[in-house]
């Protein structure tokens, strides 16, 4: 998660300032103190006589300012933070120049020490305690000084307890540090006097070396860190390169996109596709974007509406062997697999196959992105041979230039591990999908998508080894993830309760199973098409809780319904529709006893 906040800020700082960036702030700022006459002439006087020489002053000072924007970088909303976006850059490159001064000022030895005194709950303080060795990421600008006392009177030395504890953090910076998160004495462009103030940079983060109580306040020793680890540092310049030298507020809804951030991203789309011209440079962007996020919240026909116009206004200026080009067929295809529909969707991943091919040379990557779709598509089409040999090309490629710890190859690793637990070959399946969510978990945050996708396919490897209890947690670690981060008719939200479902199947649980089958039900029956394989496996799973209260009948109407829905999509060969044939016979035989 560290990683994906620098990468914020970083967007944030190298967006290009616009003329109405001011004007946007200023306006939020009346609409947040409406009726409050004393910050409406806070705000009145910070447009009258603001220049970026000031922004120490006014970070400092207790007013608007201060206030929401340190709210913004708490409750991490983007949205304000963007509309803050010029006074952020105009205090990090005050800070920037300070810093320079400042540590040349510093001539004895290399180590500058300061201290924070704040309170803190006490289950913030246990986690810091638990995590001696770790790490702390500060993601806002953060205020200190050089005096201790003036630190553990801030403390509150233990006066709010029990709802607080007094916490004084001492911070050791190592003066040759990296300027990218600078620091400095501020005191004499302080609103605040007499308190030795040292402003940190936002996502300064520190080495937690020890956690000890003194004195009626805890002291919390850290050292400041330049990066979190060799490997992460990788991931990160090769972000840094991909967003590039100015990235746009395309970029940004892009990166939280990535994040998992679907709300927080379409609104940013949204918000250009509002304000940009029809013929804009960027149109194509914006609604291949809103595409995506369509596509990830499940909202297929509104996906396939805006891949398509994207696609459309491509076509006017690129030629057809670009590389957007083929971005778009690989994306419209995605929509089309998670349709049901595999002929289209392996006819369009095969035409963006062409093309990246053609220029593979320099795009690598998205040939790592098409190999792994067509695997993809031949997994649900039961030819897992074509389906791994798919996967390893995605992964000899990725592996030559990709670094071992990107998400794209975690995503690859998932789609091994999952085949491989159709092929029965389960300790291979496990040590994939384990690859697969070390990779996330370092790389993504801890409630993205993949890594719910991840403990599904975990929790079906248990499954079929008949370990119910640890399938069953790994199911619920998914369900937790989806229903934080989906709408509640999201496909995904259906699959994982179809799995949960499984799962008291096999525990003899035939009510709670019927429970999660009818609600995959509910959800598909809004989310997915009429003839979607999904449903049709829905259908089955409830046939089987009627064929265990030996209510035969109904198990052949629900196994018939199965075997007719998935006929719409699936060959007859298809390893699904032999299933449900299966099921349907046996019930005949039961019926006819």
């Amino acid at each position: 998660m560290y990683m994906w906040l620098q990468l914020l800020i970083d967007i944030l700082l190298r967006i290009p300032r616009t003329i109405d960036a001011r004007g946007d702030m200023l306006k939020i700022c009346r609409s947040q103190y409406l009726g409050n006459d004393i910050e409406q002439k806070n705000i009145n006087d910070f447009e009258s006589s603001y220049s970026l020489n000031d922004a120490v002053l006014w970070y400092t000072r207790d007013t608007f300012v201060y206030r929401l924007l340190n709210k913004a970088f708490r409750t991490e909303d983007i949205e304000l933070l963007f509309q803050f976006r010029f006074f952020i850059v105009d205090l990090y490159e005050q800070l920037k120049r300070l810093h320079a001064e400042f540590v040349i000022l510093q001539s004895e030895g290399h180590i500058i020490t300061v201290y924070r005194g704040q309170l803190m709950v006490t289950d913030e303080l246990n986690k810091l305690h638990q995590n001696i060795g770790g790490l702390i990421l500060f993601n806002t600008f953060v205020s200190t000084t050089t005096d201790l006392s003036i630190a553990i009177i801030y403390s509150g030395e233990g006066g709010s307890r029990p709802l607080f504890e007094s916490v004084v953090f001492q911070m050791d910076i190592d003066k040759t540090s990296s300027a990218e998160k600078p620091f400095a004495n501020i005191e004499k462009l302080s609103a605040i006097e007499d308190e030795k103030e040292v402003l940190l940079s936002m996502g300064s983060i520190f080495l937690i070396e020890s956690v000890e109580f003194r004195n009626n306040y805890w002291h919390i020793k850290l050292t400041l860190c330049d990066e979190q680890n060799e490997k992460l540092k990788s991931l990160a310049t090769h972000y840094k390169r991909k967003i590039g030298q100015t990235p746009t507020v395309v970029t940004l809804a892009d990166h939280l996109w990535s994040m998992g951030e679907y709300d927080k991203a379409e609104r940013f789309y949204l918000m250009l596709l509002t304000h940009l011209s029809d013929n804009h440079e960027l149109m194509p962007f914006v609604h291949h974007g809103l595409g995506l996020v369509h596509l990830d919240k499940g909202n297929y026909s509104s996906a396939l509406s805006y891949l398509n116009k994207g696609l459309k206004l491509r076509l006017l200026t690129l030629s057809p062997n670009h590389s957007d080009i083929a971005q778009s067929y690989n994306d419209i295809a995605e929509v089309y697999r998670s349709e049901g529909d595999y002929e289209e969707a392996l006819n369009l991943h095969q035409k963006a196959l062409d093309i990246r091919q053609t220029a593979s040379a320099t795009n690598q990557s998205d040939l790592v992105e098409t190999y792994n779709n067509m695997g993809l598509l031949h997994d649900f089409r039961e030819e897992l041979s074509d389906a791994l040999n798919n996967y390893s090309k995605a992964i000899d490629i990725g592996l030559k230039i990709l670094p071992d710890n990107h998400p794209q190859l975690a995503v690859v690793y998932l789609n091994i591990g999952n085949t491989y637990r159709k092929l029965e070959d389960y300790q291979h399946a496990l040590k994939y999908l384990e690859q697969a969510l070390n990779i996330f978990l370092q790389s993504l945050p801890s409630n993205h998508t993949e890594v719910s996708n991840t403990y599904l396919g975990i929790g079906s490897v248990y499954l079929y080894e008949q370990e119910y209890e640890k399938a069953l947690a790994y199911y619920e670690k998914s369900l937790e993830i989806d229903r934080q981060m989906l709408q509640p008719d999201h496909p995904d939200l259906a699959l994982t309760y179809h799995n949960i479902g499984h799962v008291y199947l096999k525990m003899e649980k035939a009510e709670k199973a019927m429970e999660c089958f009818q609600k995959t039900l509910e959800i598909q029956n809004i989310a997915l098409p009429k003839f979607h394989p999904h449903l049709g496996e829905t259908y089955s799973s409830i046939g089987i809780v009627h064929e265990k209260n030996s209510d035969y009948k109904k198990a052949l109407q629900y196994h018939e319904k199965a075997l007719e829905t998935a006929s719409h999509s699936l060959p007859s060969t298809h390893k699904t529709i032999l299933k449900f044939k299966s099921r349907m016979e046996k019930m005949k035989e039961k019926l006819m006893l």
